[in-house]
């Protein structure tokens, strides 16, 4: 899987209606440039929840970059994965 800096937006774009998105956070002051990780997570009624082993728990961090999740499958298939 291969994410690019050029295809995070800001989190304040985020749709905050319960649709799955990817997010990752820069930390500090450091340069995004790309992110090594990124999770799954859905805005649910006043904060970020992800998916941990099949159940629904409050995020451990506040993301700041976002992208659409169906952005990962088509990145997948273009890799040919």
């Amino acid at each position: 899987m291969k994410l690019s800096a050029k295809d995070w937006q800001p989190i304040s774009s985020a749709p905050r209606d319960g649709t799955l998105i990817l997010v990752t956070r820069r930390l500090g002051s450091q340069k995004f440039e790309k992110p090594e990780t990124a999770n799954v997570m859905a805005w649910r009624g006043d904060s970020w929840w992800q998916l941990v082993l099949g159940k629904w728990e409050r995020a451990l961090f506040e993301p700041n970059y976002w992208q659409p999740e169906f952005a990962l499958s088509q990145q997948e298939g273009n890799d040919g994965a």
